[in-house]
């Protein structure tokens, strides 16, 4: 039971970041299972009753990996708009 609810955890988490990258002003798109490949995936594995559980397994690792990557991408742009200590005026 736990195995749907952490990929539905980590989705939400990967729309989350977007919305508060984009409020801020940053890029947050991209990723391996952004919401269309979830879906396509999720269809895949619903199909096939066997092969649900490893596709939710695949499916949580590949959203984890998405979510690690806005993540990074988004502290890329956040730390470039830091000023350096040499540049204060």
């Amino acid at each position: 039971m736990l195995l749907p609810m952490a990929v539905l955890a980590v989705a939400s988490l990967i729309s989350y970041e977007r919305a508060k990258a984009e409020l801020l002003g940053y890029q947050a798109k991209g990723g391996l299972m952004e919401r269309a490949e979830r879906m396509v995936v999720l269809g895949f594995g619903l199909c096939f009753e066997v092969l649900l559980v490893p596709v939710l397994w695949v499916m949580l690792a590949l959203t984890s990996l998405t979510a690690i990557q806005r993540f990074f991408k988004v502290w890329r742009q956040a730390s470039n708009d830091i000023p350096s200590p040499n540049n204060q005026s």
